[in-house]
């Protein structure tokens, strides 16, 4: 029961963290995208969309390695590496749902700030506030994407009991030793978070009132 624990708080840190990580940094590249007008950034982050998840811990790994350009920081094989991860992988999720979903209001929006005399600082505080349900929505669904990884954290992670064994990495684990019942209970759990993310995404978004 204690290492089931353990792998919640692992889980749960791994997964909100990395999303607020990148929740910040891809609004801040969407923001960009639509009013500099950006295409090709745009078609940048769409391009890295599908990179397997193992490919970008292979890169990392690379870097952070002792013989690394990185590895004198002693990341590897650590929570903080895993989040490091995770925040890139799913940046250029975020960035493509952030845009497609404001860039509709977000021209609007810029007029009416400019109107006013508004400068950068309160035309970026303003789309914040206008659009805080894409960005809350933006966020549930980089908290699905990153529950469920498993590649990218045990190549970076090591899979270490206590230290980065998450609930994706501990079913591997169990599955590989034959410890079936361990392995359906880390199952239901990942399911479960899942889904209340996914119901949390679902009600955000407003989507529910076309039913």
């Amino acid at each position: 029961m204690r290492e089931i624990f353990n792998i919640f708080i692992i889980s749960m840190k791994v997964i909100f963290i990395s999303s607020f990580i990148s929740l910040i940094i891809s609004f801040f590249i969407s923001f960009l995208i639509l009013d500099k007008k950006l295409k090709f950034l745009f078609l940048f982050f769409q391009s890295f969309l599908f990179i397997p998840s193992v490919l970008i811990g292979l890169l990392i790994y690379i870097i952070f390695k002792r013989s690394g350009i990185l590895g004198f920081l002693n990341l590897l094989y650590t929570s903080k590496i895993i989040i490091i991860g995770e925040t890139i992988l799913i940046i250029p999720l975020m960035v493509l749902f952030i845009v497609n979903g404001i860039k509709d209001r977000f021209y609007e929006i810029k007029e009416i700030n400019e109107v006013f005399c508004g400068n950068f600082l309160k035309n970026l505080l303003l789309m914040i506030k206008e659009f805080r349900n894409e960005l809350l929505s933006s966020f549930f669904i980089g908290c699905g994407r990153v529950i469920g990884e498993t590649g990218l954290a045990m190549i970076v992670g090591g899979n270490i009991k206590g230290e980065t064994r998450t609930f994706s990495t501990s079913i591997v684990l169990y599955t590989m030793r034959g410890e079936i019942e361990k392995s359906i209970h880390a199952g239901i759990l990942l399911f479960a978070f899942s889904l209340i993310f996914n119901l949390f995404y679902f009600f955000n978004s407003k989507k529910w009132k076309y039913f």
